[in-house]
C-alpha cells in the first residue's frame, strides 16, 4: 500500500503549485523504455510534468506490469506483476542570466528523484553442491521491493507545438529488500552456474536472492515523449 499513497501525494503537491506559476505548464508523458525493461521488470509508465518556477518543474510518474516480460518458465508460482512510482524535481537553464529567463521546459536539465518499486517474479537457478559436479535447477518465487534516489542529467526538446522528447541518464544509490518462497538453492552448500554466452537474466535473477539485500549503486536511463496540454 505504500507506493499508492505515494501516488496520492503526488496529486495535491502538483496541484498546489499552480496559484505560484505564470505562465502554466503541463506535460503529460508515456516512458518509451520502460515497456521493454529487461533490467529489472517491464511496466507501461505515465508521468506528469508541471512548472514551479520559469526553470523548475516537478514531475510524478506511475507504472504498472501489464505482462510477464522477455521469459516464460515452465515452473510458475505467482504471476509475475510489479509498480513503480517516482517523483522527480528538475532545474533547467542552467547558464541563462536572470534576464534572460526562459519559460519552456526545453533544453538540458539537471535533477534529483526519488523512486519506489515493487515487483513479484518467478525465478529459476541452476546451481550444483559444492561437492557435487551434477547441475540442479531450483524453480522458486520472489518478491522485490526497492527504494532510491538518483542524480539526473537530461535534455528535453519539442518536436511539434506540443510534442516533446525527454531524455535522460541517472546514477544513485536503492536499497533492496527480496524474499524467497520455495527456494532450495543454499548459499552456503551450493554454487550457482553461468551460462557460457552472456546471459543478461543471470545477475536479473540473483537479485531476487535476500542474500544480496542491501544498498547498491543504481544506474538508470530513458526516454519519454509527451503532449503540452496547457
Amino acid at each position: 500500500m505504500k507506493v499508492y499513497y505515494f501516488a496520492f501525494l503526488l496529486i495535491p503537491f502538483i496541484g498546489s503549485s499552480q496559484k505560484r506559476i505564470t505562465p502554466t505548464g503541463f506535460i503529460i508523458k508515456t516512458n518509451l523504455t520502460s515497456p521493454i525493461d529487461v533490467f529489472s521488470f517491464p511496466t507501461i509508465n505515465l508521468s506528469i510534468e508541471k512548472r514551479i518556477t520559469h526553470n523548475i518543474s516537478l514531475s510524478g510518474e506511475f507504472g504498472y506490469q501489464f505482462y510477464k516480460g522477455i521469459r516464460i518458465i515452465d515452473t510458475s508460482f505467482v504471476n509475475p506483476n510489479g509498480i513503480k512510482a517516482n517523483l522527480e524535481l528538475r532545474l533547467y537553464h542552467l547558464f541563462r542570466m536572470p534576464k534572460r529567463k526562459n519559460h519552456t521546459l526545453t533544453g538540458p536539465y539537471l535533477g534529483i528523484n526519488f523512486f519506489y518499486r515493487s515487483n513479484e517474479n518467478n525465478v529459476v537457478l541452476s546451481y550444483n553442491h559444492l561437492n557435487d559436479t551434477s547441475g540442479k535447477t531450483d524453480c522458486l518465487w520472489a518478491s522485490k521491493n526497492i527504494w532510491g534516489t538518483n542524480l539526473l542529467i537530461g535534455f528535453q526538446q519539442n518536436i511539434g507545438p506540443k510534442v516533446f522528447v525527454d531524455g535522460y541518464l541517472g546514477l544513485g544509490v536503492m536499497n533492496r529488500t527480496a524474499v524467497d518462497h520455495n527456494r532450495e538453492y543454499n548459499i552456503n552448500a551450493d554454487k550457482l552456474l553461468y551460462s557460457i554466452d552472456f546471459n543478461i537474466r543471470e545477475p536479473i535473477d540473483e537479485s531476487y536472492l535476500s542474500e544480496n539485500n542491501g544498498w547498491r549503486i543504481n544506474f538508470n536511463f530513458g526516454i519519454r515523449m509527451g503532449i503540452k496540454l496547457k
